[in-house]
């Protein structure tokens, strides 16, 4: 019953947080604060437990910062977004790798890289598919085609931009690149 609750409230919470995402508008990305990436992988652990345990999901994080001044609830979300469907879509013959990587560019800006060893993208296939909303490219699997679409709008919000990189069985890498300010 414990589980249950605290699967609940993890819900809930990131409900809130696309609510939130939702309800933005241009003056919302101003709303920004000083944020330590060992607090947003926690978090990103506390609420994704069940799927990373079942899973056995390796997630690795690499960080040329400590601190990035930036919109908590759109940070948090490339993070949430990007790991969780590295797993959710990772490659059934082999164990889930997660790669994040916090990078500072060589104009001293932030670079975010979330790369995986999962199922991979056709990009001539479906490579102008990918942000598209309520497009899926695998249904495998519970989506609703919503989040990177969102995620790409919060990313150009922030005038910041998105790519992606994929091998249709090897795996799929997203380069976030944001004018945040780091520590």
């Amino acid at each position: 019953m414990e589980v249950l609750e605290d699967s609940t409230n993890k819900l809930h919470q990131n409900l809130e947080r696309i609510a939130e995402v939702l309800r933005s508008d241009y003056s919302y990305i101003e709303q920004k604060e000083w944020l330590y990436v060992d607090e947003v992988i926690d978090e990103l652990h506390k609420n994704m437990d069940l799927l990373i345990q079942e899973s056995q999901a390796d997630i690795r994080v690499h960080k040329e910062f400590e601190m990035i001044y930036f919109n908590a609830s759109y940070f948090y979300s490339f993070i949430y977004n990007l790991v969780s469907n590295s797993i959710k879509y990772r490659h059934p013959d082999r164990p889930c790798i997660v790669d994040v990587h916090f990078e500072i560019t060589d104009d001293q800006h932030v670079r975010i890289r979330v790369k995986d060893n999962g199922l991979g993208i056709d990009m001539d296939k479906d490579g102008d598919k990918i942000f598209k909303l309520f497009r899926r490219i695998h249904d495998h699997t519970e989506g609703s085609g919503v989040g990177l679409h969102l995620i790409k709008k919060m990313i150009e919000r922030s005038r910041g931009t998105i790519s992606v990189t994929s091998k249709l069985g090897e795996g799929t890498e997203f380069t976030i690149r944001l004018l945040g300010n780091h520590k």
